[in-house]
């Protein structure tokens, strides 16, 4: 639920309306002082070709998904924004579990043709992501604002607290 309340209150196709600005985000988050190669250490720059970097001293060529679940993925990062999103919405919102078919129709609806099986292998790699005592990347980049403080009361209180900011939250966007 806590995620729930991180995420933009635009929604992710609003903040991150283009496949450059997820690039931009991800990179953000995982190079957060800089960009180096992580085979040297060295300064690298971004190549006009295609969507990775060229290291000057060992001429390497990593990209920002290199080394991460997304690794050699062909889903576009908007779609894996996108799904991420409605995964912790199903979660926080409707308190259940999200499922594959519910998940397909959901993307579908929006223009998203995805098969059964890439929507099945999504939804395990974001399970795993967004999983709570986890600092996964895709859930660093959505949390576009620092968790919610929640405020000084009862351990047995804290739960419906959480309920209650994400149920307003809720209406608000609807």
């Amino acid at each position: 639920m806590c995620l729930y309340l991180c995420l933009p209150e635009e929604g992710v196709l609003r903040a991150f309306p283009t496949e450059a600005a997820c690039r931009t985000r991800l990179a953000a988050i995982r190079w957060p002082n800089d960009i180096s190669c992580p085979v040297c250490g060295g300064g690298v720059w971004q190549l006009k070709s295609r969507p990775v970097y060229e290291c000057g001293s060992c001429g390497s060529q990593p990209s920002i998904t290199a080394g991460t679940a997304l690794a050699n993925t062909r889903i576009p990062l908007k779609t894996w924004f996108r799904t991420a999103e409605l995964v912790i919405e199903e979660h926080a919102v409707r308190h259940r579990d999200p499922y594959v078919a519910g998940l397909q129709r959901a993307l579908q609806s929006e223009g998203i043709p995805l098969s059964r099986k890439a929507v099945g292998r999504m939804l395990k790699i974001l399970l795993v992501d967004l999983a709570p005592h986890t600092t996964g990347l895709l859930k660093s980049s959505l949390s576009v604002v620092p968790e919610p403080p929640i405020p000084h009361i009862q351990p047995d209180q804290q739960l419906y607290w959480l309920m209650d900011a994400v149920h307003q939250r809720w209406r608000n966007l609807s």
